[in-house]
């Protein structure tokens, strides 16, 4: 029996294991396992290692798609919870059909949907993230 998703995904699996956990977390087909808001007010007591330097050499994935920040609003679909706004500098297109707005967000049911897409590099200075894209020899690179 698998005590939470978290254990089973940072678990390193020996070859003849197949248990497979029975709730699949919300970012995998048929997922319905949503992540609870994280609890630690600061770095020094959060328990989820979702940066280089707390969990070295290891896939940090798992555990940043399952993160809330513990200041994420908890009714993100209210007209008055602020959005994060992400700029896609190189465009749309290099993104696989994905939208302008908030619209992946939401179908996609991430648990932190308060971010918006946009292609405005006049955004820039008001973005909270940019997303640069570039393809080199076959393989795409993403640059913060």
């Amino acid at each position: 029996m698998i005590p939470n998703c978290r254990d089973f995904l940072r678990r390193p699996l020996d070859p003849g294991y197949v248990e497979i956990p029975r709730v699949r977390p919300w970012y995998m087909r048929g997922g319905s396992l949503q992540p609870e808001r994280s609890k630690s007010t600061s770095p020094e007591s959060r328990t989820e290692l979702i940066f280089p330097e707390e969990a070295p050499n290891e896939d940090r994935i798992p555990e940043q798609l399952m993160y809330v920040p513990p200041g994420t609003p908890k009714n993100q679909e209210d007209a008055s919870t602020p959005l994060k706004k992400i700029l896609l500098w190189n465009g749309i297109n290099s993104w696989g059909g994905t939208r302008p707005g908030r619209g992946v967000f939401i179908r996609e049911k991430c648990p932190v949907s308060s971010c918006a897409v946009t292609t405005s590099r006049g955004d820039a200075a008001t973005a909270d993230l940019v997303l640069f894209k570039v393809r080199r020899m076959g393989t795409s690179f993403v640059y913060i």
